[in-house]
């Protein structure tokens, strides 16, 4: 039972100094966006002893209840009043009700009720899979999206946080809209949040949330670590049956421990070139040593942790010999850097040269326009 009123002044009786007093109490009930008082009794008492009947009425909300008042002393009754009903939003948890006496007194008194709608229930969110430097994908659903059930733009989200709590500043997110179950890729082009920054090789709190646009619900569902960064790698010299590549590993989370390979045939088997055990950024250089001459190698790399590998940068090894070609000046034998030609009675600068071998067009001579 909730107090409307307490002691509020409403009229007068007999002469204008002798007030009346009313306490009016009640109960407030919602049924989805109506919101009902009811079981209203006005108490009425006045300021000095008071004798006599009087017909008066009440008004709240509009509605009207008319009674008949006997007047005992200060006790002037109590009266059951009608019950009256108004509509409210969604959201809306209070408001205000008039009210107004048969003497020409009003106001008005403030009701509380529960909201009309409710959050969204049965939020899962699965352990994260194609993970990556950057992100991963989850499996969010819910069972239901309360009230409002349907509001067109309503989501599900999934999110990575750097911290146990689903909140920012730390917090990089994804949503999909109007469905109950969507896997959700979140990675650093993900919009909904923007506050984190995913690294790689670095522990993290995942999770998820539901919107329907009127209340949410979310929830921290685990931990689980980005994979590492591939390596960069790039040629650095050659021999007719080896080729010497330089690496750079950039720096990450250092969570775990990182293993480098090479493969040189298309992943098949792999060879170890370095392990790193920091998160700082390293660098070095490996040789592939036993290869075949005059043969073309394409060099896949790959960095290694406990969550997976991830792809490092592709090379091609191309141990064929470059020909060269030779002229003699002043009686000794040098490189020709720049080669002339006579087109149209104009001397021109031959860039390339193509001679047969085995059978096939082989580049026997580039010039580069050297100066002379």
């Amino acid at each position: 039972m909730a107090t409307f009123l307490n002691g509020v002044q409403v009229g007068w009786w007999s002469t204008q100094d002798n007030y009346i007093y009313a306490t009016l109490t009640g109960s407030v009930t919602r049924s989805g966006n109506t919101v009902t008082l009811s079981d209203m009794v006005l108490t009425l008492t006045s300021r000095y002893s008071s004798w006599g009947q009087e017909a008066q009425w009440f008004i709240v909300n509009g509605t009207q209840t008319d009674y008949t008042v006997y007047a005992n002393g200060l006790d002037l009754g109590s009266y059951q009043l009608n019950n009256t009903s108004f509509s409210v939003s969604d959201t809306q948890t209070s408001a205000s009700v008039s009210w107004a006496s048969f003497d020409g007194w009003n106001g008005s008194f403030t009701v509380g009720f529960p909201s009309g709608s409710t959050p969204p229930t049965g939020l899962t969110v699965s352990a994260p899979y194609n993970i990556t430097p950057h992100g991963a994908t989850f499996d969010v659903s819910i069972s239901s999206y309360g009230n409002p059930p349907s509001t067109d733009g309503r989501w599900i989200e999934a999110g990575i946080a750097g911290q146990n709590a689903w909140q920012s500043p730390s917090l990089r997110s994804a949503i999909t809209q109007n469905t109950l179950s969507a896997s959700i890729t979140v990675d650093n082009t993900s919009t909904q949040t923007q506050t984190l920054a995913i690294k790689p090789n670095t522990q993290y709190y995942y999770g998820g949330g539901a919107n329907n646009l009127q209340m949410s619900t979310s929830t921290i569902s685990g931990q689980f670590v980005t994979a590492a960064e591939g390596p960069q790698v790039s040629i650095s010299s050659k021999t007719t049956t080896s080729v010497t590549l330089d690496y750079v590993a950039p720096a990450d989370g250092g969570y775990y421990n990182k293993t480098l390979a090479y493969s040189i045939d298309n992943g098949s088997t792999w060879t170890t070139f370095a392990t790193i055990t920091s998160g700082s950024a390293a660098s070095g250089s490996f040789t592939i040593s036993g290869l075949t001459q005059n043969s073309v190698y394409t060099v896949l790399t790959k960095v290694t942790t406990t969550v997976g590998s991830t792809a490092g940068t592709t090379v091609t090894a191309d141990l064929r010999p470059e020909a060269t070609l030779y002229g003699s000046v002043s009686g000794q034998t040098q490189k020709i850097v720049d080669l002339y030609c006579s087109s149209n009675g104009q001397a021109n600068l031959v860039t390339k040269i193509y001679g047969s071998v085995n059978g096939e067009a082989k580049l026997i001579y580039q010039g580069f326009g050297h100066s002379t």
